[in-house]
């Protein structure tokens, strides 16, 4: 399995314009096969600060979601909006409990 963490960054008063745009590809993502998780936090003391916890069953998966429309749409929306280039990186589980 193949998991993003990524961390965002919204410009001082887009915030919420960031949240928004965020939280769009929640519906569409869902219906992706191979995507097993999605979430999208706020820091509780920074409120334009986003973490991202992704999770996809393999590369491929990553890669399929990384081509969809709504993805690609997700990046266009994104300029003028972060502060700076999202912090992304990708694990490899080897761990778990659920």
């Amino acid at each position: 399995m193949i998991s993003i963490c990524a961390t965002l960054f919204a410009h001082p008063g887009k915030e919420k314009e960031l949240e928004d745009i965020l939280l769009s590809v929640l519906a569409p993502t869902a219906k992706e096969t191979g995507t097993l998780e999605y979430k999208i936090h706020r820091a509780l003391e920074n409120p334009g600060r986003f973490f991202f916890y992704e999770k996809y069953a393999d590369r491929e998966a990553l890669d399929t979601h990384m081509a969809t429309p709504h993805f690609q749409e997700l990046l266009r929306r994104l300029e003028g909006v972060i502060a700076q280039e999202p912090d992304i990186v990708l694990h490899e589980e080897i761990g778990a409990i659920h």
